[in-house]
């Protein structure tokens, strides 16, 4: 933030009437009205591009900035805000790998990959870290965001490893922050800093941890052929129902999960070149579509079995290992 006078006495004349027309300088300050409530900007100025200058007032104007820059070095720097939020984090990671699977881009499949290392390797789930600096356990929001990226993760690399990892921090959610209404709250029981516990009602810059959860219950329903975390998510959706039916733009998130059927398992042709495995084996490649996914299935898994009893996958007959089953996510 600048004052026009602090430009004014650090430029010569011509340049500071140059580069305060064209950075947008006021006398006055240069916050648009109403976007200042309490005058905390009042005469100040924040520099912004107004006009595109050719290319003899460019090289004028970045010599005006690198004046500035200098002096502005001598200014009290603020404090930098440089911790980890896992929640924050587990929505990256599911950015990354739906953006590396659409776009075929294996680079960011890969720093999706990199990103939840890091976040499942640290030991139990905390809500921030700061270099080797753990913070407090982690709230509903950060497993939920969590799980949600690592069954993107899933889906877009078709490791095991992604899918057994939010499964059993679905669990932990579950046993931790799970109201008998099917709503989660923020925070643990017994957590000695809370004095009441919270169960958000509204997605904000972040979805409600109950939102995420009810679409992860019902995405590992349809992985893992479990029945009992489908009826979950419907207890969820519908512990948030009062709320949706008077306000739906207070649950966004939530009102578009309940209507969204949860993908199914469908076997890839049976001549495909990649199949070679049945769905949880290590390295299966998957292949998404607005309503299912592609896998290779195994007549000799119980779980492709169960799948197939139910018309969501259809056995091959397939060589190399068949033996993976659901047992292989415990």
């Amino acid at each position: 933030m600048w004052e026009r006078g602090e430009i004014e006495a650090l430029l010569a004349p011509e340049d500071a009437a140059l580069f305060c027309r064209y950075y947008g300088v006021e006398e006055g300050g240069n916050a648009p009205e109403g976007a200042d409530p309490h005058g905390e900007f009042a005469g100040k100025n924040t520099l912004i591009l107004r006009e595109r200058p050719d290319a003899r007032t460019a090289a004028r104007l970045a010599e005006c900035r690198r004046v500035l820059f200098a002096a502005r070095e001598g200014r009290p720097r603020p404090f930098l805000d440089d911790k980890i939020v896992t929640a924050w984090n587990g929505l990256m990671v599911g950015a990354f790998a739906r953006a590396g699977s659409a776009w075929g881009d294996g680079g960011l499949i890969a720093a999706a990959e990199r990103a939840a290392e890091g976040l499942l390797g640290k030991g139990s789930l905390a809500r921030s870290w700061r270099g080797e600096v753990r913070g407090p356990d982690a709230f509903a929001e950060d497993y939920a965001c969590l799980v949600s990226g690592l069954l993107d993760l899933y889906e877009a690399t078709g490791a095991a490893r992604w899918l057994r990892e939010a499964d059993r921090l679905q669990g932990e959610m579950d046993a931790r922050f799970r109201d008998e209404d099917g709503a989660y709250f923020g925070s643990a029981a017994g957590d000695a800093t809370v004095l009441v516990r919270i169960k958000e009602d509204h997605d904000g810059a972040e979805p409600a941890a109950s939102s995420v959860a009810a679409e992860n219950l019902a995405r590992l329903a349809g992985l893992l052929d479990e029945a009992r975390r489908l009826e979950m998510a419907r207890e969820t959706v519908r512990a948030l129902g009062e709320v949706v039916e008077r306000m739906p733009v207070a649950l966004p998130a939530s009102s578009m999960k309940a209507r969204r059927k949860p993908r199914r398992l469908i076997s890839a042709n049976r001549n495909s070149a990649t199949a070679r495995s049945c769905p949880l084996s290590e390295g299966m490649r998957t292949q998404r579509s607005s309503s299912s996914i592609m896998v290779n299935a195994s007549p000799r898994c119980a779980f492709c079995a169960a799948l197939a009893r139910q018309r969501q996958c259809r056995p091959a007959t397939l060589p190399g290992r068949q033996r993976a089953c659901r047992a292989r996510l415990r």
